[in-house]
């Protein structure tokens, strides 16, 4: 059982980084696109931290979460993250690493609603994934926008 509480814990701490992480970024991008991109990437977090912390209430009524924000490390987006390539090749990672843990949450659901709560986070991590990916490729100038298969056989002619 402490397993488990253990479990929505890490969670919960990670999706305030999470939210975190996207709050300095959205500040540090201000009046870009790529902010309000981050912003709705915040927002996202947070509804996972709810339905994780109302989840752990449920089963643990009596336990107390026992997460300080303030525990949370310092961000320094001016040494790590000094471009907005840096930045979002590092939320990228973050994304990635965050959907492999709510897929091993979910293989070691005890529910089939545990299982699919967790499943549904780890489309919705692999999603702002392919957010920031996108951004990225739009900042870069390397986005694709038609299906490259549309141009076989024109360069023949």
């Amino acid at each position: 059982m402490e397993d488990k509480k253990a479990i929505y814990r890490l969670v919960i701490k990670e999706e305030r980084k999470a939210q975190k992480l996207y709050r300095s970024l959205a500040k540090a991008m201000d009046k870009t696109d790529s902010s309000e991109i981050f912003m709705q990437l915040c927002k996202i977090e947070e509804l996972h931290e709810e339905s994780i912390t109302n989840l752990f209430r449920f089963e643990f009524p009596d336990s107390e979460l026992e997460i300080n924000l303030e525990k949370l490390p310092k961000l320094d987006l001016n040494q790590a993250l000094d471009t907005p390539q840096a930045a979002l090749e590092f939320a990228i990672s973050k994304e990635e690493k965050t959907t492999e843990v709510y897929e091993c949450l979910a293989d070691l659901a005890e529910t089939d609603e545990d299982k699919a709560l967790f499943l549904k986070f780890a489309k919705d991590e692999e999603g702002h994934k392919e957010l920031l990916q996108a951004e990225m490729n739009r900042l870069t100038g390397s986005m694709i926008w038609f299906d490259e298969s549309e141009l076989n056989g024109m360069m023949e002619h």
